[in-house]
């Protein structure tokens, strides 16, 4: 005797006409629930429903996000509605930078990073001429957590990102191993000790 995809109640065989009535009533009287199917997190979600077909909806219970699936038969599944809310937690200073602020949201595939992190090191000046204007060492200023990063696509380098501080703008980028880096700074201008450096970005995963 086979079971219902979405219900898990026993669906009747040709020997069990009688026990029909009640089978189709167990699985009407389950169906509310059924459209919102639930599991504890995304490996019971893949241990319970592999066998729903392309297309079904599933709640992680864990991150109250809503999954589809994309294959029949197997785990695969994409994230249609996710919203961590705004996190502050998981970054990491680097060496020569405090961070002022810094948080970081995820709305679907979405990610919205803000902050601002001070100068605690040795000045740094950018190069006032030359093919190389502006250029600095490399440096980088925080680590962000992981879930909100960009995937190596076409370059090491994720997505770029601009800094805006009281003596010019910088830009850089945010790697996928979490390094938010400021690679070149207004010409000739001087990144002080105690200068702060504001950033906003937004960016899509995948």
């Amino acid at each position: 005797m086979g079971t219902s995809l979405w219900s898990g109640t026993p669906l009747p065989d040709t020997g069990s006409q009688d026990d029909i009535p009640a089978i189709l009533a167990a699985i009407f009287d389950s169906i509310d629930s059924k459209f919102n199917l639930t599991s504890l997190d995304e490996s019971d979600r893949d241990s319970k429903f592999l066998d729903l077909p392309a297309g079904s909806l599933v709640v992680t219970l864990d991150t109250f996000s809503l999954w589809m699936k994309m294959e029949d038969h197997s785990a695969v599944w994409t994230d249609v509605l996710y919203d961590t809310d705004w996190v502050t937690s998981g970054f990491a200073n680097s060496t020569g930078w405090n961070i002022s602020f810094a948080k970081v949201r995820r709305v679907g595939k979405v990610v919205e990073l803000r902050g601002a992190s001070q100068r605690t090191g040795a000045d740094i000046v950018a190069s006032g001429s030359g093919s190389h204007a502006g250029n600095i060492t490399d440096s980088p200023i925080l680590i962000a957590p992981a879930g909100f990063l960009p995937t190596t696509e076409e370059t090491s380098r994720g997505v770029t990102m601009q800094f805006e501080g009281s003596s010019g703008m910088g830009s850089g980028y945010l790697g996928p191993s979490g390094a938010m880096v400021m690679t070149s700074y207004s010409t000739g201008a001087t990144i002080s000790t105690g200068d702060v450096y504001w950033f906003t970005k937004s960016f899509f995963l995948g």
